[in-house]
Protein backbone atom coordinates (compact mmCIF):
# COMPACT_ATOMS: atom_id res chain seq x y z
CA UNK A 1 0.00 0.00 0.00
CA UNK A 2 1.22 3.61 -1.01
CA UNK A 3 1.70 6.53 2.09
CA UNK A 4 0.26 9.40 1.11
CA UNK A 5 3.13 11.32 2.19
CA UNK A 6 5.85 9.55 0.23
CA UNK A 7 3.34 7.63 -2.65
CA UNK A 8 6.52 5.98 -3.77
CA UNK A 9 7.61 4.56 -1.03
CA UNK A 10 5.18 1.14 -0.26
CA UNK A 11 4.73 -1.03 3.33
CA UNK A 12 3.59 -4.23 3.81
CA UNK A 13 0.55 -4.43 5.31
CA UNK A 14 0.28 -4.99 8.94
CA UNK A 15 -0.47 -8.13 10.51
CA UNK A 16 -2.89 -8.32 13.30
CA UNK A 17 -2.48 -10.37 16.76
CA UNK A 18 -3.29 -13.68 15.20
CA UNK A 19 -3.81 -12.96 11.64
CA UNK A 20 -3.37 -15.51 9.06
CA UNK A 21 -0.26 -16.73 9.62
CA UNK A 22 -1.75 -16.86 13.16
CA UNK A 23 1.38 -14.94 14.83
CA UNK A 24 1.56 -11.66 15.89
CA UNK A 25 4.05 -8.79 14.26
CA UNK A 26 4.27 -6.88 17.37
CA UNK A 27 6.85 -7.27 20.14
CA UNK A 28 6.73 -8.30 23.11
CA UNK A 29 4.55 -6.17 25.77
CA UNK A 30 3.64 -6.16 29.84
CA UNK A 31 0.99 -8.26 31.42
CA UNK A 32 -2.53 -7.14 32.25
CA UNK A 33 -3.88 -9.08 35.09
CA UNK A 34 -7.25 -9.61 36.17
CA UNK A 35 -8.58 -9.83 39.76
CA UNK A 36 -11.42 -11.90 41.17
CA UNK A 37 -12.87 -11.48 44.77
CA UNK A 38 -13.76 -14.35 46.49
CA UNK A 39 -16.65 -14.99 49.08
CA UNK A 40 -14.14 -14.68 52.04
CA UNK A 41 -13.24 -10.84 50.58
CA UNK A 42 -9.73 -11.76 49.81
CA UNK A 43 -8.16 -11.89 45.81
CA UNK A 44 -7.00 -14.19 43.71
CA UNK A 45 -5.88 -14.13 40.11
CA UNK A 46 -8.41 -14.81 37.11
CA UNK A 47 -6.46 -14.19 34.10
CA UNK A 48 -3.34 -12.71 32.78
CA UNK A 49 -3.44 -10.71 28.94
CA UNK A 50 -0.31 -9.99 27.16
CA UNK A 51 -0.86 -6.74 25.71
CA UNK A 52 -0.16 -6.91 21.78
CA UNK A 53 2.23 -3.85 20.77
CA UNK A 54 2.94 -2.96 17.11
CA UNK A 55 5.99 -3.81 15.46
CA UNK A 56 7.86 -0.03 14.72
CA UNK A 57 7.30 2.17 12.16
CA UNK A 58 9.72 3.22 9.19
CA UNK A 59 8.99 6.48 9.83
CA UNK A 60 10.88 7.74 13.33
CA UNK A 61 7.87 9.84 14.09
CA UNK A 62 5.50 7.80 14.05
CA UNK A 63 7.27 5.04 15.33
CA UNK A 64 7.78 7.58 18.36
CA UNK A 65 4.21 8.70 19.20
CA UNK A 66 2.86 5.24 18.93
CA UNK A 67 5.66 3.89 21.54
CA UNK A 68 4.56 6.99 23.59
CA UNK A 69 1.13 6.46 23.29
CA UNK A 70 1.79 2.59 24.09
CA UNK A 71 3.48 3.63 27.29
CA UNK A 72 1.00 5.98 28.45
CA UNK A 73 -1.97 2.84 28.12
CA UNK A 74 0.42 0.58 29.54
CA UNK A 75 1.08 2.49 32.70
CA UNK A 76 -2.66 3.40 33.12
CA UNK A 77 -3.53 0.01 32.97
CA UNK A 78 -1.38 -0.90 35.68
CA UNK A 79 -1.89 1.73 37.70
CA UNK A 80 -5.73 1.73 37.45
CA UNK A 81 -8.24 0.40 40.66
CA UNK A 82 -9.46 -2.93 39.78
CA UNK A 83 -13.48 -2.75 39.73
CA UNK A 84 -13.90 -5.40 40.85
CA UNK A 85 -13.10 -4.41 44.31
CA UNK A 86 -14.86 -0.96 44.22
CA UNK A 87 -17.65 -2.22 46.59
CA UNK A 88 -15.52 -3.72 49.17
CA UNK A 89 -17.94 -5.99 50.72
CA UNK A 90 -20.92 -3.44 49.81
CA UNK A 91 -23.75 -4.03 48.26
CA UNK A 92 -25.75 -1.40 46.20
CA UNK A 93 -29.57 -1.20 46.02
CA UNK A 94 -31.59 2.00 42.90
CA UNK A 95 -34.66 3.22 43.01
CA UNK A 96 -36.85 5.79 42.09
CA UNK A 97 -39.67 8.25 43.50
CA UNK A 98 -41.38 10.92 42.93
CA UNK A 99 -40.88 13.57 45.62
CA UNK A 100 -42.68 17.02 46.71
CA UNK A 101 -40.60 18.56 49.04
CA UNK A 102 -39.27 16.13 50.84
CA UNK A 103 -39.37 12.25 51.90
CA UNK A 104 -37.78 11.14 54.78
CA UNK A 105 -37.21 6.82 55.94
CA UNK A 106 -36.79 5.82 52.08
CA UNK A 107 -36.14 2.00 52.58
CA UNK A 108 -33.31 1.07 50.47
CA UNK A 109 -33.37 -2.91 51.52
CA UNK A 110 -30.15 -2.91 52.79
CA UNK A 111 -29.52 -2.96 56.96
CA UNK A 112 -26.71 -0.12 56.98
CA UNK A 113 -26.36 3.04 54.81
CA UNK A 114 -23.07 4.81 53.63
CA UNK A 115 -23.73 6.76 50.71
CA UNK A 116 -26.20 7.56 48.59
CA UNK A 117 -26.47 9.84 45.06
CA UNK A 118 -29.66 11.18 43.91
CA UNK A 119 -30.57 13.17 40.85
CA UNK A 120 -33.73 15.09 39.34
CA UNK A 121 -34.89 13.13 36.00
CA UNK A 122 -36.70 15.69 34.31
CA UNK A 123 -36.10 14.18 30.80
CA UNK A 124 -34.84 16.36 28.24
CA UNK A 125 -36.38 19.42 29.86
CA UNK A 126 -34.06 21.71 32.09
CA UNK A 127 -35.30 22.49 34.97
CA UNK A 128 -33.79 25.12 37.93
CA UNK A 129 -34.17 22.58 40.99
CA UNK A 130 -32.03 21.19 43.09
CA UNK A 131 -31.48 17.81 45.21
CA UNK A 132 -30.46 16.53 48.32
CA UNK A 133 -30.58 13.18 50.02
CA UNK A 134 -28.13 11.59 53.08
CA UNK A 135 -28.63 8.43 55.10
CA UNK A 136 -31.32 8.98 57.80
CA UNK A 137 -29.70 9.37 61.21
CA UNK A 138 -32.92 7.59 62.96
CA UNK A 139 -33.62 4.78 60.94
CA UNK A 140 -30.62 2.36 59.68
CA UNK A 141 -30.73 1.38 55.77
CA UNK A 142 -32.73 4.45 55.14
CA UNK A 143 -32.13 8.02 53.63
CA UNK A 144 -33.93 11.06 53.74
CA UNK A 145 -34.38 13.48 50.59
CA UNK A 146 -35.43 16.96 49.52
CA UNK A 147 -35.89 18.74 46.45
CA UNK A 148 -35.48 22.34 46.42
CA UNK A 149 -36.40 25.15 44.29
CA UNK A 150 -36.23 29.12 43.65
CA UNK A 151 -38.46 31.03 45.82
CA UNK A 152 -39.72 33.11 42.96
CA UNK A 153 -38.46 34.33 39.82
CA UNK A 154 -36.51 37.53 41.03
CA UNK A 155 -35.40 35.35 44.63
CA UNK A 156 -33.47 32.31 44.36
CA UNK A 157 -33.29 31.48 47.78
CA UNK A 158 -34.16 27.63 47.62
CA UNK A 159 -37.21 26.42 49.42
CA UNK A 160 -38.78 23.00 49.50
CA UNK A 161 -40.46 22.17 46.00
CA UNK A 162 -44.22 22.45 45.94
CA UNK A 163 -44.32 20.28 42.61
CA UNK A 164 -43.64 16.63 42.28
CA UNK A 165 -40.76 15.26 40.49
CA UNK A 166 -39.04 12.47 39.90
CA UNK A 167 -35.91 11.44 41.52
CA UNK A 168 -33.49 7.97 41.15
CA UNK A 169 -31.36 6.97 43.62
CA UNK A 170 -28.66 5.04 44.18
CA UNK A 171 -27.57 3.62 47.34
CA UNK A 172 -24.54 2.04 48.93
CA UNK A 173 -24.29 0.10 52.01
CA UNK A 174 -24.46 -3.19 53.80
Amino acid sequence: MARKDNPGQNYPPRQTPGGPTGASSGSSSPSATTLQQESDGSFVQASTVTLWRPAPFKDPELDLAMKSAYDNISGLQASAVQSVGALQGSRMSTGALSVKGSVKGVATGLSTLSNVVASIDSGSSPTNMTVSATPSPNSPGTFDIYVFAPTSTSNNTPILASASMLVRWHAWGT
